[in-house]
């Protein structure tokens, strides 16, 4: 079981810093392989292979995931994201990613605006990715 949670332990730190640009506190880290135990009857036979090679080969796992999201492939994968979104909304210190309170409508433009074309940029680049991920 230690070494499902090592597994489990790295593969958030490196989802958690390919969605924030930070490092997954302790917590975060020990519920996330709590719940992989449990997301197991999700996961396809190729998914341990796989995680290897994606989290060790693939630098933008953003880029990967969205275009998997996109073309309906590497559930797996997809759902590990969601759970870790989901884990970072519970926290304090991220509160400030979730909830907006301040009106300002041209950064908000500006935002939508660089989000939208980082996107788009983010999935070309990911379908390259995937491309590559399902040769190997």
């Amino acid at each position: 079981m230690d070494s499902v949670r090592t597994t489990a332990g790295e593969e958030a730190q490196k989802i958690h810093e390919a969605i924030f640009g930070r490092p997954a506190p302790d917590i975060i880290q020990t519920r996330y392989a709590e719940a992989c135990l449990t997301m197991e009857g999700l996961n396809t036979p190729e998914w341990p292979g796989l995680t290897e090679g994606i989290l060790g080969r693939v630098r933008d796992l953003e880029a990967l995931e969205l275009a998997a999201r996109w073309r309906g492939r590497l559930t797996p994968l997809v759902l590990r994201f969601r759970l870790m979104v989901r884990l970072a909304e519970t926290r304090p210190e991220n509160r400030d990613l979730f909830i907006n309170l301040r009106r300002r409508r041209i950064a908000g433009w500006t935002a939508a605006v660089y989000g939208g074309l980082r996107t788009a940029f983010k999935l070309i680049k990911g379908i390259f990715l995937l491309w590559r991920v399902r040769r190997a």
